[in-house]
């Protein structure tokens, strides 16, 4: 059971990454490569959708200094440690050649989550008889790894005040 959820995982997240898994010996790289991100993120508080959605158009580019890659590099404050991340992640998808896990990224990278903050909106609203944000949440949320520019403000950064929201079993 346990080694089937670590290859069920590990499969996950090299798709995420665009990590192809058709050669053994790429493995322990593509964990590792996993792995440093992961710890990485949960080091910084990085937001989760955010960055991979930000790696999944950084990752075809060829060039560190791209505008893609410094919208990801954004996201850290240790730029030095990603910037040391992303050399050995470019060098390796340049290794793999493997364009397609590449591409196919944005289809496993949602650009739009059910954020709490968003169904808190939703919720207020709703209170007072506007059931507006609640359609709106629904129509978005239908083709969430759609490029949508009329909900772009929906995809980004939670504002400070939603981390004040506790959510509980019932809410």
């Amino acid at each position: 059971m346990k080694e089937a959820y670590t290859a069920h995982w590990t499969h996950n997240f090299c798709m995420k990454l665009g990590l192809s898994q058709v050669n053994e010996k790429d493995d322990a790289t593509n964990m590792a490569l996993i792995q440093s991100l992961v710890q990485m993120m949960a080091e910084e508080k990085t937001d989760f959708t955010l960055l991979w959605r930000r790696l999944s158009h950084a990752a075809s580019q060829t060039e560190q200094s791209h505008a893609n890659w410094q919208a990801v590099k954004d996201l850290f404050v240790d730029t030095g440690k990603f910037q040391a991340w992303q050399s050995h992640y470019m060098a390796h998808l340049q290794h793999q050649g493997d364009a397609d896990a590449v591409h196919g990224m944005l289809s496993v990278n949602p650009k739009y989550v059910l954020r709490n903050h968003l169904v808190e909106l939703a919720i207020q609203k709703s209170k007072l008889g506007d059931h507006s944000e609640v359609a709106t949440l629904f129509k978005l949320l239908q083709s969430p790894f759609d490029e949508q520019p009329e909900f772009e403000a929906y995809a980004n950064l939670p504002p400070s005040w939603a981390s004040d929201i506790e959510i509980s079993c019932s809410s």
